[in-house]
């Protein structure tokens, strides 16, 4: 007999070949998934529900389904002035980062003559 594995969200994991006297555990079934989308099977404890991509990503959590990504119809289209907060943002950061740069060198040469001065004295 085969039965059928889910998990706790009720998605289909595998199959698994049993004895016909085996007694069903939690998560199991020996009612069959379509498989009509790519394993996007859930039991509701009667029967199955074949999801769409964009639900089954949707309803599943990421952790659970580490080839989750979201559709480019999913994400949200920047509009101009996003982007062009987004670009003074990185500019701001780079620059930022480009001066404490710059500030570290000035001190160090100062520290370094400071030190050279004092040993003339």
């Amino acid at each position: 007999m085969i039965i059928y594995l889910y998990d706790s969200n009720g998605f289909y994991l595998e199959t698994k070949q049993v004895n016909e006297d085996y007694e069903l555990g939690l998560n199991e079934t020996t009612i069959a998934p379509s498989f009509k989308l790519n394993n996007r099977s859930r039991f509701d404890g009667t029967s199955w529900q074949d999801l769409s991509e964009s639900a089954y990503m949707h309803e599943v959590p990421a952790p659970l389904n580490e080839k989750r990504i979201i559709p480019e119809v999913l994400k949200p289209s920047p509009n101009p002035q996003q982007q062009m907060l987004s670009q003074l943002a990185l500019q701001q950061a780079q620059f930022q980062a480009s001066q404490q740069k710059l500030n570290s060198q000035l001190a160090l040469q100062l520290a370094q003559l400071t030190a050279k001065e004092a040993q003339n004295v």
